[in-house]
């Protein structure tokens, strides 16, 4: 009887090793997504940032904004926004409605995106549609 006592308990404590090790994860496969900030940053002399997207790169959409309705990143002013490490394609607009892009970013840790007007395409050229949240 306790020997069968003695096998359960190392039997219990095994799997729960085991349960551990797995929940852990590794450098190469952590068990939960790293969570990092993206700042950005707005440098376009006396534009206005009145939208902001962010998608993974294999993304077909840019997905939700991440401005709040009627929110404005003026001149010399930043927004944070927090997402997981990976490929990014970045996406702003200012008053005028003209576009600006970074595309492909690797964001591995945090990282600030300072948007110049190096960066502007007056046709939004960029192919992905913005997707719409229904509020329902």
């Amino acid at each position: 009887m306790k020997s069968r006592l003695i096998f359960r308990a190392k039997w219990i404590l095994m799997v729960g090793l085991i349960a551990t090790l797995l929940a852990c994860g590794d450098d190469e496969n952590p068990a939960s997504p790293q969570i990092v900030t993206l700042t950005v940053e707005n440098h376009l002399g006396e534009f206005d940032i009145y939208s902001f997207q962010a998608s993974e790169k294999e993304s077909d959409t840019w997905g939700p904004a991440r401005l709040l309705p009627g929110e404005i990143v003026r001149p010399g002013e930043a927004k944070q926004t927090r997402l997981t490490v990976g490929v990014y394609d970045l996406r702003v607009s200012d008053e005028d409605g003209d576009c600006y892009y970074e595309l492909g970013r690797k964001i591995e840790s945090d990282y600030t995106w300072r948007v110049e007007l190096s960066a502007l395409d007056e046709g939004c050229s960029n192919g992905k549609p913005v997707a719409v949240m229904d509020g329902k």
